[in-house]
Parts: structure tokens; sequence; C-alpha cells
């Protein structure tokens, strides 16, 4: 396994962990109807954050694609 290949497990593995931890959020929402408004608005707030970080993470670990594949990357 490549270094690139291990940081985009963990990449994927985080993703899911905040699929389930906002899976069991809702579900606790819906148990409890008395829920203060600042719980939600900080489950929007983080979850925006999140993806947005997501969204940059995707962008930086996207392999970088020359204009021209043949050129050299040795500087020669």
């Amino acid at each position: 396994m490549r270094t690139d290949d291990f940081i985009k497990l963990g990449f994927w593995s985080q993703l899911i962990l905040l699929a389930l931890i906002d899976w069991g959020t809702v579900v606790a929402f819906k148990a409890d109807p008395d829920v203060a408004w600042y719980h939600y608005a900080g489950f929007v707030i983080v979850n925006v954050f999140l993806i947005w970080a997501t969204w940059v993470m995707w962008n930086w670990l996207k392999p970088q694609r020359s204009e021209d594949p043949n050129a050299s990357t040795s500087g020669s």
C-alpha cells in the first residue's frame, strides 16, 4: 500500500464515521423533541464546515495532471 492510498483510506474512513455520527445525532434529535436550538445550529455549522473541508481535501488528494503526459519531472 502506497502512502497516497493510506491517506485516501483515512479520508474515506473519516467520511464514513461522520455519516455514522450524523445518523446517531438525527436519531437522538427524533427521540427527544425538546432539543435546544443551539444543538441544531451546531449540527448544521459543524457539518457545513466538515463538508467544505472534505471538498478542499478531495481537491488536494486528486492526482495532479500535467498538460503534457510525456513531460519529464527530472528537470532536464
